[in-house]
C-alpha cells in the first residue's frame, strides 16, 4: 500500500511512498467527565498490530492499537485504528467493551501536529465573522486561506482541509459521522484536530469516525478520494451526487421572492414581478415563495399548513392556481423551516393538539416533531397537505439548528439523520423535490441520502460590495468541496446588482438553481435573457463547476489570483427523463472558464493563463471566446491568454481545442452557449434552439440548410437576418433558421493542406 504508518518521537506518522504526510501526535478522549490524553500522560499504548482488510473501499491494512485511560473510577479501553489504502487513511476509534460514556462538547480528538512540506493550504468552516457577526458554528460556511493548515489556524467548526506540497502532491482532510457521534476539524495551532462529539453527554458510542484523509496528484484528486470514502462509508447514510437524481424543476429559470421583497412578499407584489418579466419576454418557468407566505403566529411558529390571511387571501391551492395559468409556471415551491417555522410548531396546530405523532419540545423551548418514525405522521401530513395545494417542490431552512434543539439529549448524529430522513421520505411520498438551506454543517452534509441540491453560500447583501464578494468567494470554495455530493445552490440573482454579472456567471456555472430576484421594472433584460433559452430552459453545465486546481490555493480576495470557476458543456437534456429513441447528442470538447475580480482592495484584477495549466485535451491551438467582451482569438498551447477585470468585473471565456481547422462555440448570446451544441464528423451542427451560432472554420465553407440549400452570405454582421451568416476570416457567425445545418465534411485533401500549412 502507498500509504503507511510509522511510529516517531512524538506519535504516530502517515507516509505516502516512504515519505512523511502527517504526523497524529497527540489522542484525546473525554469519559464520565474526565479527559485523557497522550500528550498529558493520561493513556497508556501497547504495541500496534496490522492485519490486511478488505472492505467497501478496496483492500487495505489495518493498523490499531489499544489504548487505556489512568482513571481509577472508570478505567476504559479503546482502539486507535487507521485504515491505509492506496491514496487515503481512514481514523477512527473503537471503544472495547460496552458502557464507556463520552463527553458533550468533544468526545474524543486525534490532532494532526504537522503536514510536512505544505506551503499553501485551506480552511472551510463554520466560524462565520465577516456578515457582521461572529457566529461559532453558523449555518453558512467560508474558506480561509492559509500559508499551512496547522500553522497559524485559530479556526473552529471545519468542513474541509487542504494543502499542497513541496513536492506537487495534494492532501485534503474530511471530517467523517458515525454511530450517532459528529467530527469536525479545529485548528489548534499548532496542530489541526478532527474532533468527534454527539453534543449529547450520556451516550456510549460503538464507534467515533474521525476523519479521512486523501493524497492526489492535484487538489480534485484529492478531494474526490476523500469525498468518496466519505460516502462508501456511510453505510447508506450518504450518496454520490451522481447517484441521485435532479430535480425537474431546476432546468428552467426561476424567481425567487425572498431576494425582491424578503418576508413581505405578497400575490399582488409576486404577481406584478412575473408581469413585468413575462412582458420583457424572461421565460421564467417556476416560482418560490420565500419566507413570510405560510400560517405562523406571533412567535414565529407553525400554525396552519395554507398561507398567511394578509399577504395571500385566497389560500395556498388558490394563488398556486393564479400564479401559475397567468404567467406560464411550469412550477411552484415554497420556502419552509425543518422544524416547520423558525421556532416551530404552535401548540395549538391540530396534529400536535391531537398527538397524531410524537412531539418534543427542545432544550431552547422549540417543539417539533420527534427526529424518528414516530415524528414521520407529522412530516407526511404538512408536506402532504402542500402538494395537493400544488406546490413541486420545497426548500428547507435551518436543519442545521438540531444541534441547539437536541443538546444534551440525543447525539447529534441520530437527530439530524432522523429529522432529514423523515423529512426526505415524507417529501419523496408527497411527490416533493427538496433543496436544503442552513445546511452546511458537519452534521447535515454526511446524510444526504435523498436530496441533491443544497445551498452552499450566505444570504447576499443587496448593496454592500465587500459582502458581495465574500459572497461569491466562499461560495465558490464551498461548493467545490460539496459538489461530489449534491449540486451547489448559490442563490438568485438579482439582475441589477453591482456584482450581476459575477453573480450570473457563477449561478450559471453552479448547474444548481437560477433564479431571478428583481423588483417589478428592475432588471436588465439584457443580462437575464442570457442566462436562458427562450422557452425558459437553462443551458446546463455537465457538473458543478468548481475552482481550478491551479487557482485553488490563491486566494482571491487578496488579488492572488482570480476567482474562477471551471466546467464543461452537458448535452441537453442534461438529465433524461423519458425514454428516447436517440440519445442526446454530445457536446463539444470544450471548456467553461468563469473568471471574477473580487479582490477586497478594489483594484483591477489582471488574468493571465495557458491553455495547458487547464484540463483541457491536447491540440496545438486552441480558439477562445470572451461572452461579454465579445471577442474571440486562437492561441497555440503555450500562449497566455490574458485580459484585466474591473472591480467585481466577471467574464466567461469558452475554450476549445482546435481539431482540423475547426471548432464549435456554441450560441455566442447565451452563458453556457456550447451545452446542447453538437459538430459532426460530417459537417452537420445540431442548436438548442435557432438563432445565432459561433464556429471557426478554416475551409471557408457556407453553411447549408438541412434541404441542401445554401445560406445567404452577407457582408456586415449588423445585416444578418434568418438563413443567413457572416464570415470574417475563418470565424463564421450563422443567424440559424433551424436547430440543424451543415457546414459539409472536410475533405481528406483539404484536411492534410491545412496540417501541412
Amino acid at each position: 500500500m502507498a500509504v503507511g504508518v510509522e511510529l516517531v518521537d512524538g506519535g504516530v506518522g502517515l507516509t505516502y511512498e516512504g515519505r512523511p504526510l502527517a504526523l497524529l501526535d497527540d489522542l484525546a478522549v473525554t469519559l464520565w467527565g474526565e479527559r485523557h490524553s497522550v500528550a498529558r500522560g493520561g493513556l497508556d499504548a501497547r504495541e500496534p498490530v496490522t492485519a490486511g482488510r478488505e472492505d467497501a473501499l478496496g483492500p487495505h491494512t489495518l493498523w490499531h492499537r489499544v489504548y487505556t485511560t489512568h482513571s481509577l473510577c472508570h478505567p476504559a479501553t479503546f482502539e486507535l485504528h487507521l485504515r491505509l489504502y492506496a491514496r487515503l487513511a481512514v481514523i477512527e476509534l473503537v471503544p472495547v467493551g460496552v458502557g464507556a460514556v463520552f463527553g458533550q462538547e468533544e468526545a474524543a480528538s486525534v490532532r494532526i501536529g504537522q503536514l510536512p512540506d505544505c506551503r499553501r493550504g485551506l480552511f472551510v468552516h463554520q466560524r462565520v465573522t465577516e456578515y457582521g457577526r461572529d457566529a461559532v458554528g453558523a449555518w453558512w460556511a467560508q474558506a480561509q486561506w492559509l500559508p499551512d493548515p496547522t500553522r497559524g489556524n485559530a479556526w473552529d467548526w471545519g468542513l474541509c482541509a487542504a494543502a499542497r506540497r513541496d513536492d506537487g502532491l495534494c492532501v485534503a482532510l474530511v471530517p467523517l459521522c458515525g454511530g450517532g457521534a459528529v467530527s469536525r476539524l479545529r485548528g489548534d495551532d499548532p496542530g489541526l484536530s478532527a474532533v468527534a462529539s454527539g453534543f449529547c453527554g450520556r451516550h456510549a458510542y460503538a464507534r467515533l469516525p474521525l476523519a479521512v484523509l486523501a493524497v492526489g496528484e492535484g487538489i480534485g484528486d484529492a478531494l474526490d478520494s476523500a469525498m468518496t470514502a466519505a460516502v462508501r462509508l456511510s453505510d447508506g447514510r450518504l450518496l454520490a451526487r451522481g447517484e441521485k437524481g435532479f430535480p425537474e424543476p431546476y432546468e428552467w429559470l426561476g424567481y425567487d421572492t425572498w431576494g425582491a421583497f424578503g418576508a413581505k412578499a405578497d400575490e399582488r407584489s409576486v404577481d406584478a414581478a412575473l408581469a413585468s418579466l413575462r412582458s420583457e419576454q424572461v421565460p421564467v418557468r417556476w416560482l418560490l415563495l420565500g419566507e413570510g407566505w405560510q400560517q405562523a403566529d406571533a412567535k414565529r411558529r407553525l400554525s396552519g399548513y395554507d398561507t398567511d390571511a394578509e399577504r395571500f387571501p385566497a389560500g395556498l391551492r388558490t394563488t398556486v392556481q393564479r400564479l401559475a395559468g397567468n404567467h406560464g409556471l411550469r412550477h411552484i415551491g415554497a420556502w419552509v423551516a425543518a422544524q416547520g417555522c423558525w421556532s416551530g410548531l404552535d401548540p395549538a396546530l391540530p396534529v400536535v393538539a391531537e398527538r397524531r405523532a410524537r412531539f418534543v419540545t427542545a432544550a431552547d423551548g422549540c417543539l417539533l416533531a420527534y427526529p424518528s418514525e414516530e415524528g414521520l405522521p407529522f412530516y407526511r401530513e404538512w408536506l402532504d397537505s402542500l402538494s395537493e395545494a400544488g406546490l413541486d417542490f420545497v426548500k428547507v431552512d435551518n436543519l442545521g439548528s438540531i444541534r441547539h434543539h437536541y443538546l444534551g439529549r440525543l447525539p447529534l448524529g441520530e437527530a439530524v439523520a432522523g429529522t432529514l430522513s423523515t423529512l426526505e421520505r415524507a417529501a419523496a411520498a408527497a411527490g416533493l423535490d427538496v433543496d436544503l438551506g442552513m445546511a452546511v454543517d458537519p452534521a447535515c452534509w454526511p446524510h444526504l441520502a435523498r436530496t441533491n441540491v443544497m445551498r452552499v453560500s450566505a444570504d447576499l447583501h443587496p448593496t454592500d460590495v465587500r459582502a458581495a464578494k465574500l459572497h461569491l468567494a466562499h461560495s465558490a470554495m464551498v461548493g467545490t468541496w460539496l459538489s461530489r455530493v449534491a449540486w451547489p445552490d448559490y442563490d438568485a440573482v438579482p439582475t441589477q446588482h453591482v456584482a450581476a454579472r459575477a453573480l450570473a456567471v457563477a449561478a450559471a456555472l453552479s448547474g444548481g438553481p437560477v433564479a431571478l430576484c428583481d423588483r417589478p421594472g428592475q432588471t436588465d433584460t439584457d443580462l437575464a435573457r442570457r442566462l436562458v433559452l427562450a422557452d425558459g430552459r437553462l443551458l446546463p453545465p455537465a457538473e458543478p463547476g468548481v475552482v481550478p486546481d491551479c487557482w485553488f490555493f490563491d486566494d482571491p480576495l487578496a488579488g492572488d489570483a482570480p476567482l474562477a470557476l471551471l466546467a464543461r458543456p452537458s448535452a441537453l437534456p442534461r438529465v433524461v427523463r423519458v425514454e428516447a429513441e436517440v440519445a442526446p447528442y454530445p457536446p463539444p470538447e470544450c471548456l467553461y472558464l468563469g473568471v471574477m475580480n473580487v479582490r477586497l482592495d478594489g483594484q483591477p484584477q489582471v488574468v493571465s493563463l495557458h491553455a495547458g495549466d487547464l484540463p483541457l485535451p491536447e491540440a496545438d491551438d486552441y480558439v477562445v471566446n470572451l461572452h461579454f467582451a465579445d471577442e474571440r482569438y486562437v492561441v497555440g498551447g503555450d500562449e497566455p491568454i490574458e485580459l484585466t477585470l474591473p472591480e467585481l468585473g466577471a467574464e466567461l471565456l469558452t475554450i476549445a481545442p482546435l481539431r482540423g481547422g475547426r471548432a464549435l462555440l456554441g450560441l455566442p448570446h447565451k452563458l453556457l452557449g456550447a451545452s446542447g451544441c453538437n459538430l459532426a464528423d460530417d459537417g452537420m451542427v445540431s442548436l438548442p434552439e435557432a438563432g445565432p451560432a459561433l464556429l471557426f472554420d478554416e475551409h471557408g465553407a457556407v453553411p447549408r440548410h438541412v434541404d441542401g440549400s445554401d445560406y445567404g452570405m452577407v457582408d456586415d454582421p449588423s445585416a444578418l437576418v434568418p438563413g443567413t451568416a457572416w464570415r470574417s476570416g475563418p470565424w463564421l457567425l450563422v443567424l440559424a433558421d433551424s436547430t440543424l445545418f451543415s457546414l459539409g465534411p472536410i475533405e481528406p485533401e483539404a484536411e492534410q493542406s491545412v496540417e501541412e500549412a
